[in-house]
């Protein structure tokens, strides 16, 4: 119980000291017909899951949910309800990037115009906030079930390494028994023919070690037979074993980052 009080305790001080992991940055979408600039991050999560969010977390704050027009989820805020200094409208636009999910807000002001980091700097880090705020409300709800999918995943890869890793065992017990009695088959080959090159030996004598060293050379053919087989299946098998340990090892990391960004999420979430 201490360790896991220690390793937690930890945790939060790194949580604490290092740099957020949810990453705001600026990128350009086109929004009728027109490159703007937007305030970005890559995130985790669904298309469909995120644009609900989205919504859910404007009523909750504003009183108000956006519509959709086209790909684009517009909110007027002619109200002066407090998103920014100035009235205008809030721009959502969402699309896939590889495994994560490309978010985007721009605020299309009154004149028209798009707030800019250059010519609006305070109200452009207030968009920054208000993403940022999203993305903790919406990885609260959304990471504990990712990572509870990802541990399942996990122990798939798990289960068929150790799975892989006993065929492997098995193999290699075989192998070394095996490897023992054609060792000691060979001893006796030896001997036999040994004894078949003594002509003192009367023909009855003759065709019992004949008959014996044949049966001694099958025997050896058949485990070498089997040998072959069990070594063909660690082949396989440690194959197996190299394919899924870097998908463990960058998975089982990958869940490590995933609850680190739920501790981070969990508290800034309001």
């Amino acid at each position: 119980m201490k360790a896991i009080l220690l390793s937690t305790f930890y945790c939060f001080i790194h949580l604490v000291n290092a740099q957020s992991m949810v990453q705001i940055q600026s990128d350009t979408i086109q929004y009728e017909g027109a490159n703007i600039k937007t305030v970005n991050s890559l995130v985790y999560g669904e298309l469909k899951s995120i644009d609900k969010a989205w919504k859910s977390f404007l009523k909750k704050k504003y009183k108000s949910k956006p519509k959709k027009t086209n790909d684009y989820y517009l909110f007027d805020d002619q109200n002066a309800i407090g998103i920014l200094s100035d009235t205008g409208t809030l721009i959502f636009y969402t699309f896939q990037k590889e495994d994560l999910i490309s978010l985007n807000i721009a605020y299309q002001l009154k004149n028209s115009a798009f707030l800019s980091e250059v010519n609006n700097p305070e109200d452009y880090q207030k968009l920054n906030a208000l993403l940022k705020s999203f993305i903790y409300n919406y990885y609260d709800s959304y990471l504990p079930k990712l990572i509870k999918t990802k541990n399942k995943e996990l122990k798939s890869l798990n289960k068929e390494s150790e799975n892989a890793a006993k065929a492997n065992a098995s193999s290699a017990k075989i192998i070394s028994k095996n490897t023992k009695s054609m060792e000691k088959n060979s001893s006796k080959i030896n001997k036999l023919e040994k004894k078949l090159s003594k002509s003192e030996d009367d023909e009855v004598k003759q065709n019992s070690y004949k008959n014996e060293l044949s049966k001694v050379k099958n025997e050896n053919a058949e485990l070498k037979r089997v040998i072959e087989f069990n070594q063909g299946s660690l082949n396989i098998n440690q194959g197996v074993i190299d394919k899924l340990m870097p998908q463990i090892d960058s998975l089982s990391k990958e869940i490590n980052q995933l609850k680190l960004l739920l501790m981070e999420a969990e508290s800034n979430v309001k």
